[in-house]
């Protein structure tokens, strides 16, 4: 007789625990959800930018030899001038890499990691 007294309550149990489950797998998938959207709207957000910004400094370059190019007399000589500038600004980032761009960026990245920490601890 015990035994059927335990059985609805193992029965409740049961479907309590199926319940717990279910509702935590749909919290599971709305968190990924919600931050594969944040992930895609923060790339297209960079990538729409880079793609703006490369756009126009391509504008800019080309405006810049002819510009060159009037002042030193002929356009080659124009286009030379700012390829040899670009030279030398690769020269400098290589040489000064670590301070320059790896530092920064390694910087940024644990400090975007620890607000994203700290807003999660709130």
């Amino acid at each position: 007789m015990s035994a059927n007294h335990t059985t609805p309550f193992f029965d409740n149990l049961l479907e309590r625990t199926e319940t717990l489950l279910k509702t935590k797998l749909t919290q599971v998938e709305l968190q990924v959800l919600l931050k594969s959207a944040k992930l895609f709207a923060w790339l297209f957000k960079n990538l729409f930018f880079c793609l703006l910004l490369v756009g126009i400094l391509a504008l800019l370059n080309l405006s810049l030899g002819y510009l060159l190019g009037d002042l030193l007399g002929q356009r080659y000589y124009g286009f030379l001038a700012l390829s040899f500038g670009y030279f030398l600004l690769a020269g400098i980032l290589s040489i000064f890499r670590s301070y320059l761009l790896q530092r920064p960026i390694a910087n940024s990245i644990v400090n975007q990691l620890q607000h994203q920490l700290s807003d999660k601890g709130e």
